[in-house]
């Protein structure tokens, strides 16, 4: 099987699938199997080369895959009242918190609508806010605690 690699578009060509730019140079099943998935630049003749990433870079790549798996688990942070209502207890949540603590308190109300998890408005009493907010509070630290 032919296989093709382009300087100028940084990538592999099958010619039974897509037609290979002008630039692109014939390379072996080989080295293109090596290849594959990995970190690739041009040699100055246009073949391909695999990039060496230092102990920094792999360190950093590292990091951001740890990180982005840490935001994906905070964003999903929720609290089960058991009765069918699942709040959202996520960071960016925590301004809501805070709002519908003061409008309880300047109220003077027993509960408050708060869309729930499920984008349905339901009833939450101040304990049932505060319950569930310290949970996400307490759940988000325990996963910054192993992210660290």
């Amino acid at each position: 099987m032919k296989r093709y690699y382009s300087a100028e578009i940084d990538g592999f060509f099958d010619p039974d699938i897509i037609d290979a730019p002008e630039d692109a140079k014939e390379i072996e099943e080989s080295v293109y199997q090596s290849m594959v998935g990995m970190s690739v630049t041009s040699d100055e003749n246009g073949f391909p080369l695999l990039i060496d990433h230092t102990p920094e870079d792999l360190a950093l790549a590292d990091y951001r895959s740890r990180r982005k798996a840490l935001d994906d688990k905070l964003d999903s942070l929720t609290y089960d009242f058991g009765d069918g209502r699942v709040i959202q207890t996520r960071p960016e949540d925590e301004a809501n918190f805070e709002r519908a603590y003061k409008v309880i308190a300047i109220t003077g109300a027993e509960s408050i609508g708060w869309v729930m998890a499920d984008n349905v408005k339901h009833e939450v009493t101040l304990q049932e806010l505060e319950t569930a907010h310290n949970h996400g509070l307490v759940a988000g630290a325990i996963l910054w605690d192993e992210f660290s």
